[in-house]
């Protein structure tokens, strides 16, 4: 869609021999991928954060928020694996868990 839309900006640009036009879609290509990027760096970055802090770990029984509660299986850059207490597969983004609460019980290890 942004290819598209960039597409049609350079075409009208062109066509109408004004390079205002051409740059204003470069311009709003440019600020949505931006948007559309915004979480997944968000969420990466907070993976890299919590990976090097190590306030928590693999094995440790963490509630986020209140809301999601289990033990620790996997901690990636972008995403924490959780196994619930009924044995559902929580996934909780690395962002939710670096600006939300969370209650660490941890296993000692």
């Amino acid at each position: 869609m942004i290819v598209i839309t960039l597409a049609l900006f350079v075409v009208v640009g062109i066509l109408a021999g004004n390079a205002f036009i051409t740059a204003s879609g470069f311009v709003a290509a440019i600020l949505l991928a931006g948007l559309g990027v915004q979480d997944v760096l968000r969420n990466y970055v907070s993976g890299i954060y919590l990976l090097t802090e190590r306030r928590f770990a693999v094995g440790d029984d963490i509630e986020v928020a209140g809301q999601y509660s289990g033990k620790i299986i996997e901690i990636r850059l972008r995403v924490t694996y959780l196994k619930g207490r009924a044995g559902e597969l929580i996934i909780v983004p690395n962002a939710e868990l670096f600006n939300s609460i969370v209650c660490v019980r941890s296993t000692g290890n």
